[in-house]
């Protein structure tokens, strides 16, 4: 009788073991801890995808296209630091610029390349730094300007082509005006050559008034009388010279 009853009491442990495995576990939570609530999952964190500012230039001509271009870039943007810079963009390749929100102008100066002038190109752009944006340049020919600086070089050049054409001119007649000079010169040399047998010929000599022949001013022959004649007279009338003053 009594290990009947071991045997019961063996089997009712058991039993009671195999249960304890069993039995889900909410149910042993519940009621080892009536009324507690369980807890709520944390809400998930949305990720913010931040956006890029870039910057495009374009050029409507080809000398403008050439090479890259200076863009200076200001004002100030959401963080508070000032930006002042120029950077160098090549015109149809777009430039990713570090830059965070804010309030940007970007200017290209006007610039005046061979014979064409081209204009100022600016944009403003406000970025809030959500989404990507672009901000496009174009730089275009000013067609006034552009015509203005032909009219001004086309001047200057008739300008200086006269100047040029006056200064030969003057140039020419100063050459002339010094060949007449040498030729006057040379001229009123020959006539002085020329006049100077003649101005010889042109002294005074003196003649008796039946003598043949033509006496210097102190000669003995002159005592009877003394008429004055010019040397070329004397010797176109035949008079010879005396011998004793010649």
């Amino acid at each position: 009788m009594a290990q009947a009853k071991r045997r019961g009491s063996v089997r009712t442990i058991l039993l009671l073991l195999v249960l304890l495995f069993v039995l889900p576990t909410p149910l042993l939570s519940c009621s080892s801890s009536e009324g507690d609530e369980p807890p709520s999952p944390e809400p998930a964190v949305e990720s913010v995808e931040q956006g890029k500012l870039s910057l495009l230039v374009s050029a409507d001509d080809e000398a403008a296209a050439d090479g890259p271009l200076s863009v200076d870039v200001t004002d100030t943007p959401d963080d508070g630091e000032k930006i002042n810079a120029t950077i160098t963009v090549s015109p149809g390749e777009p430039l990713d610029l570090n830059y965070g929100p804010g309030s940007y102008t970007f200017v290209i100066a006007g610039r005046t390349v061979g014979e064409t002038v081209y204009a100022e190109a600016e944009s403003t752009v406000e970025f809030d730094g959500t989404h990507d944006q672009t901000v496009s340049l174009d730089v275009q020919v000013d067609d006034e300007a552009t015509k203005a600086l032909a009219d001004q070089r086309a001047a200057e050049e008739a300008a200086r082509a006269q100047a040029e054409a006056e200064a030969q001119a003057r140039a020419q007649a100063e050459a002339e005006a010094q060949a007449r000079a040498q030729a006057e010169a040379e001229a009123e040399r020959q006539r002085a050559e020329a006049a100077a047998p003649s101005q010889t010929n042109e002294r005074t000599v003196y003649i008796t008034r039946t003598g043949e022949k033509y006496h210097e001013s102190w000669c003995s022959s002159l005592r009877k009388s003394k008429i004055p004649i010019s040397l070329s007279e004397a010797e176109a009338q035949g008079y010879e010279p005396c011998k004793n003053c010649h």
